[in-house]
């Protein structure tokens, strides 16, 4: 192999290298399970998300989307409660269309685990012989934590008692903008070297 492309194919692979490590540093942010402080942020029973959703918010763009959503019904236009996101972010949890009072959902804990946040979920429904307002709720919770880049995954009892997992993507837009710009730095470095251009 000749000394240049030596040369070429080791700054390729450095830089790449060196474009990886803060991802790497993201994956190694917890390596045992560690319970996670929280606080909560607004709870009530109307809101404008009619469906199950959950979302987290570590920007005020992000913020304000899901403030919009939330009280378009209600108070469009409001201004969402100020949040430093440079030090904390929200998880956001919305329960859904529900047929009368009564109906609550809530982040029973949190932990960091397998180097992502999990995030446990608690719903409660009237008991049958409550009597409740026969008005139609949207429970919803928010809390406010920590700011952190970790995946966050959701456990939500489903019906029966049984449990499943909701994810939010594991890269999020500057990290993936951040590492997309980083990949085509080394084509463009590759093709120089190659003359193509």
């Amino acid at each position: 192999m000749a000394p240049k492309s030596r040369i070429f194919l080791f700054g390729l692979v450095t830089l790449l290298t060196l474009g990886l490590i803060p991802f790497a540093s993201l994956r190694s942010e917890a390596s045992q399970v560690q319970d996670l402080e929280f606080e909560v942020f607004a709870c009530g029973d109307q809101s404008g998300y009619i469906e199950e959703t959950y979302v987290v918010a570590r920007t005020e763009a992000e913020w304000i989307a899901v403030w919009q959503r939330h009280t378009r019904p209600f108070l469009d236009g409001q201004t969402p409660p100020e949040v430093d996101f440079a030090e904390k972010m929200l998880i956001c949890t919305f329960m859904g269309e529900q047929p009368t009072a009564g109906y609550s959902i809530r982040v029973e804990s949190m932990r960091v685990e397998e180097e992502r946040i999990h995030v446990e979920i608690e719903k409660s429904v009237p008991r049958e012989d409550f009597v409740v307002a026969q008005v139609i709720t949207y429970p919803y919770a928010f809390v406010l934590l920590d700011a952190s880049s970790m995946e966050v995954v959701f456990h939500v009892p489903g019906e029966g008692g049984n449990e499943y997992v909701l994810t939010t993507p594991e890269f999020t837009g500057p990290a993936l903008a951040i590492f997309g710009l980083l990949v085509l730095s080394a084509v463009i470095v590759a093709l120089r070297q190659l003359g193509k251009i």
